[in-house]
């Protein structure tokens, strides 16, 4: 009798220190799988993230964006404030179809670039900004995207601010950085009865330097 309580005893002494190790063991695996759950680099496999221009007429997937600040001002025409504060360039990982609304029709491009303009007026004026071209250090010229830029300028009356984007799609882009100088035109001008008035109109030239 004393025999077998002594190997029962033994026997549940056994049963606890397995228990009690499986169960550490249990704990060892959940800490370990939350440790890599909140550190994934230590994986040694970087997050993707997908970078995506959305515009009116798409969206373009892009590789690489460069911001870069700008500090142009122009009011030399009937007190009209100009300005230009910011521009945007898009690379693309490889050629990618662009619709053109404007023509409906199709074309490859590497990249975009986005202008931000303000435009503050101190009389009735007319202003096309969305209409005009840009000109790149690489011997491209460009056509602004009507249809995919903001709605913003056009007709505007005295005292009124408005600003806006346009965008101007690229066939080429070697890389955001590949550009030295990019070149701004477009059109403005008021009405007006007098046929001598030679101030009536004016075009807007600027050259932006991104080095």
């Amino acid at each position: 009798m004393y025999a077998s309580s002594l190997v029962l005893g033994y026997l549940y002494l056994i049963i606890s220190i397995l228990s009690k190790k499986k169960k550490t063991n249990n704990t060892d695996v959940q800490a370990e799988s939350t440790q890599l759950t909140r550190n994934p680099k230590s994986t040694g496999k970087p997050s993707k993230t997908s970078k995506i221009l959305k515009l009116t007429d798409g969206k373009v997937p892009y590789e690489d964006k460069l911001i870069v600040p700008v500090d142009y001002q122009n009011h030399s025409w009937v007190n009209t404030k100009v300005t230009i504060n910011r521009l945007t360039l898009y690379k693309t990982k490889q050629p990618v179809q662009y619709y053109d609304s404007d023509n409906d029709k199709y074309f490859k491009i590497n990249g975009i670039v986005v202008v931000h303009y303000k435009i503050e007026t101190a009389r009735d004026i007319n202003i096309y900004p969305t209409m005009g071209t840009l000109n790149t250090s690489d011997g491209q010229q460009i056509d602004a995207d009507t249809s995919n830029s903001d709605d913003f300028d056009g007709e505007i009356n005295k005292g009124a601010t408005t600003d806006g984007n346009i965008v101007y799609p690229l066939k080429r882009l070697k890389s955001t950085k590949s550009l030295s100088t990019l070149r701004l035109k477009w059109d403005a001008d008021y009405d007006t009865n007098d046929d001598n008035d030679e101030n009536s109109s004016k075009t807007y030239d600027v050259t932006l330097k991104l080095e």
